[in-house]
Parts: C-alpha cells; structure tokens; sequence
C-alpha cells in the first residue's frame, strides 16, 4: 500500500511540474548572444562604446539584458542574427508577414545608477526591420512617442512592460511624431501587408551616453515571448517550491513504512 501510495505521490509531483512547463510552452529561454538560438549582439550594432549583455540581474523573471550607451543592438532574425533582406539568394531571415508581428512587446527598467545624456528616462527602443522586396523600412517603439510621453513612464528604477497598444513610427516618414499600433499601421498603410519582417531588436538609440543602463526582458514577438538568463534549464521558483514538496513527502512515506517494517 505504501509503495503504491508512494508513486502516486511521485507520480503526482512530476505531473504538477510538467504541466507548469507545459504552460509556458510559448516561453524560450535565451542564454546566448551569438546567433545559436537566433539572437546576436553583433559587434557592428555596437557603438561609441555601447555593450549588450545577458546578465542575471532580474526585473521581472531569473535575468535579463543590460544594454548600456552610447548605442548598442540585440538583434532576432536569419541564421546569424542580422536583418539582411529577406528576398536576397539563400537568406534564411524571413521570419513571416508583418501581420504576424502585431502583438511585439517587452518590458524594461531604466537602472537607478543609470546617467543618460539625453532625458534622464530615455527608454530602450524595440523595432522591427521590413522589407519591401529590396526596400528596407523599420519599424520603431520608443517611450518618447508614446502618449503622454516619458511622463506616462513609469519612475526610473520601476518595471515598464508594453503591449499591443504600444506606438511605433515608420522610419521612412521621417516623423516620429506620427506613431500608431502595428496593427493600426496595416490598416492606414494597406501596402505594409506585403511586407515580410528580417528581424526584430531591442537596443539604445546613440546619444545616450556612455553612462547610460538599462534592463530588458519578455520579448515577445509573433506568438512567443523571450526571456534572456545567464544560464538554462534552472526550474522555475514555483516548480522547485513543487519538487521539495512531493520529495518531501515521498521521504515521509518512506519513514513510515520504514517504522512499520521495524517494529
């Protein structure tokens, strides 16, 4: 009766913490930046000594990215990382239609040490890279251009995490100002539809400085959501909380049957 009750348990505990995983089957773990799970910092992105990092400073999961100034890029798209031109012989970096990528969010925190030559709340910014056969256009989220602008930002230190409602100008109407929702943008602009994204990135626009830091993390892009860590296949908190559990009380099983056994 024990043994049997004693699989159960077992049993029960491994079932609780796959269904966890199971949960957040639309989650990717990111350990690496150098293009092995399809995002990259490349050294060309960075510059006026900007640097991109996975570190395990958490603001909203076990890590994040620190992205410092004076500009610096890390970068989803093609084998390596880049957002070449989709339609170029060979190119591996169309990731799907514009119309796929309507839900582009992620959160970030401007660090408390942060010293940033322009606003002292200078957000990071996120962007998509379009192409239009060999025309290439981005796609572009900053917090100056949001309503109510940095204002509506949280304070410096705090958890910022956008959404679907979030604002994004086109590049080349060279009018930040003119900021709508990607899903906004299909409808306003109809010819976008036929566009096809090469990439995706979060990064620091030059100007910062070099004493500029933020953290990024949840990125999340058609359909799946992006957390970076500094290392990989770490249970969740929860799961561990689970896994002691069931443990736990498997050992009690155990004690019992074992007193049962001696006396």
């Amino acid at each position: 009766m024990q043994n049997r009750l004693l699989v159960a348990l077992i049993a029960t505990t491994s079932l609780a913490v796959l269904g966890a995983t199971a949960a957040q089957a639309g989650t990717v773990v990111v350990t690496a930046l150098d293009g092995s799970q399809g995002w990259s910092s490349p050294a060309g992105e960075n510059t006026g000594g900007g640097t991109a990092a996975i570190t395990n400073t958490p603001i909203d999961g076990n890590g994040s990215l620190a992205l410092t100034g004076d500009r610096s890029r890390v970068v989803f798209g093609g084998s390596a990382g880049l957002y070449g031109n989709p339609t170029a012989p060979g190119a591996t970096n169309n990731l799907g239609a514009l119309s796929q990528f309507t839900d582009l969010s992620f959160s970030y925190q401007i660090d408390p040490t942060s010293v940033s030559a322009l606003d002292a709340k200078y957000s990071p910014l996120l962007g998509l890279t379009i192409w239009n056969g060999n025309t290439r256009d981005e796609l572009v989220y900053e917090a100056a251009y949001q309503t109510g602008g940095y204002a509506a930002e949280g304070a410096i230190g705090t958890l910022n995490v956008t959404d679907s409602n979030a604002l994004f100008y086109l590049n080349s109407e060279g009018d930040p100002n003119d900021a709508h929702t990607l899903a906004d943008w299909l409808t306003i602009d109809p010819s976008l539809a036929s566009d096809v994204v090469g990439g995706f990135y979060v990064g620091v626009g030059s100007g910062a400085g070099a004493g500029y830091l933020a953290h990024v993390d949840d990125i999340t892009a058609d359909g799946t959501t992006y957390n970076f860590e500094t290392a990989a296949g770490v249970p969740e908190p929860a799961d561990w909380a689970l896994m002691i559990l069931g443990f736990a009380g498997a050992g009690a099983v155990l004690r019992r049957r074992q007193g049962v056994l001696a006396a």
